[in-house]
């Protein structure tokens, strides 16, 4: 599994584009925190997508606040810590946090969708 790094608003807008050819994964998370380490180690131990079914993206919440304030304005959804979305065709089709974020939930969302 390699992470693409949000950084900027233009790579907001990428996410986007590409949503409408494949499904796009935010994972908001917080190194600060251990609850969205443990996530994110069980996300990248058990990532079994291909990109053309689910593109990994990563935002760091310490260094990029802002971008999660847009990505909350853009997609409707409180922001939480850690924080999966899934953006399919521009829209937010699922949105987890926690200990909810799993390999299992987010394979049942790309096939629901």
């Amino acid at each position: 599994m390699e992470w693409n790094v949000i950084q900027s608003e233009k790579d907001l807008e990428d996410i986007n584009k590409k949503s409408f050819k494949n499904s796009q994964l935010i994972f908001k998370h917080s190194t600060g925190c251990s609850v969205s380490s443990m996530v994110k180690d069980k996300l990248e131990s058990g990532w079994v997508f291909r990109n053309e079914q689910l593109a990994p993206n990563y935002l760091d919440l310490l260094d990029f606040r802002a971008l999660s304030s847009q990505i909350e304005r853009e997609y409707d959804v409180r922001h939480e810590s850690p924080q999966a979305l899934i953006i399919k065709g521009g829209k937010c089709i699922a949105s987890m946090s926690h200990t909810a974020i799993n390999i299992n939930a987010l394979a049942e969302t790309i096939v629901t969708y």
